[in-house]
């Protein structure tokens, strides 16, 4: 199966070009404008309702941003964390913003137990 060619019908009709006329060429410029942008429209329309298009695309940005975040968290974290008691290992003792890090995280997790308990007893 073929597909047709495109075409201009503005200008591929015999006796296009022929009037002298400006005010014809302004019109058949307008519509050639128009046309162009009901096109651009159209596309913009049917790039907004592909629903599963847009959803894969925000999908597949989301998933790059964890995981360049999953990454730099992991370099941070070796880095900032903790700091190696002799060059033979590589993790030694927490440092400073270890133990801070350490104590948020133990704290909500008691909170959240309590009110889990809490929820549960009503």
């Amino acid at each position: 199966m073929t597909t047709p060619e495109s075409h201009d019908p503005l200008t591929d009709r015999p006796d296009a070009g022929s009037s002298d006329d400006p005010s014809v060429g302004a019109a058949e410029e307008q519509v050639r404008r128009s046309r162009d942008q009901l096109l651009d429209s159209v596309e913009s329309l049917a790039e907004r309702l592909d629903v599963r298009s847009r959803t894969r695309h925000r999908f597949e940005e989301a998933k790059q941003r964890v995981d360049a975040g999953a990454r730099r968290l992991r370099e941070q974290s070796e880095e900032t964390f903790t700091h190696p008691s002799s060059q033979d290992e590589r993790f030694g003792r927490p440092t400073a913003s270890g133990w801070i890090a350490l104590a948020l995280v133990g704290s909500a997790a008691a909170v959240t137990l309590i009110l889990t308990i809490r929820a549960a007893r009503r």
